[in-house]
């Protein structure tokens, strides 16, 4: 199916807008379907030079993507979500039906709450741990891997490193303390 703007009516004349081809993919600025079959829609094609989806709303409406597991109306329905809140101009990212992280319009970004205190706030909604958690190639990233900073299960403060290295503090661009792997300062 091929729906052409311009020309004559019936003549199948005119141009190429949108095509719903014979395997049920519907192609939106191109006539020529990717080869991966998995791709159900298309918009934009590799002769342009940018391709967009606009989702338009209300300064106070709701706009985004949902991702579905079940057609039916329980939350299977929108188990992943990226959502845009145009009344308070937040992104949020949603998975397993619940919100995990949001950037606010400060481009202060939370994750485990919808409203980050700081630059980049972290929360546990449990009495767990609340840990992050840093590691490169060479450390590797299993969980006895790299560098712990947080709140432990008892709500001390962590700094916690994982592998036999230092732990440096400094100010002024200059090492002041050093906490060598045995443990010495």
């Amino acid at each position: 199916l091929r729906i052409n703007t311009g020309g004559t009516p019936g003549s199948g004349s005119g141009t190429e807008r949108m095509r719903i081809d014979s395997s049920g993919k519907v192609l939106i600025g191109s006539t020529t379907a990717s080869a991966l079959g998995d791709r159900l829609l298309q918009v934009g094609s590799t002769s342009r030079s940018a391709s967009y989806v606009s989702i338009v709303n209300s300064t106070s409406g709701t706009g985004g993507l949902l991702f579905a597991d079940s057609t039916a109306s329980n939350d299977g329905g929108y188990r992943g979500q990226v959502v845009y809140q145009h009344s308070v101009d937040a992104l949020q990212f949603w998975i397993a039906a619940s919100e995990r992280m949001r950037i606010t319009s400060s481009g202060r970004m939370g994750l485990g709450l919808g409203s980050p205190q700081q630059r980049q706030h972290i929360h546990e909604s449990s009495t767990a741990a609340s840990v992050t958690q840093y590691t490169n190639t060479v450390t590797g990233s299993t969980a006895s891997d790299g560098l712990l900073v947080g709140l432990d299960s008892t709500e001390d403060g962590l700094f916690w490193m994982k592998e036999s290295n230092n732990l440096t503090f400094g100010t002024s661009n200059t090492e002041q303390v050093r906490i060598d792997s045995s443990g010495r300062l």
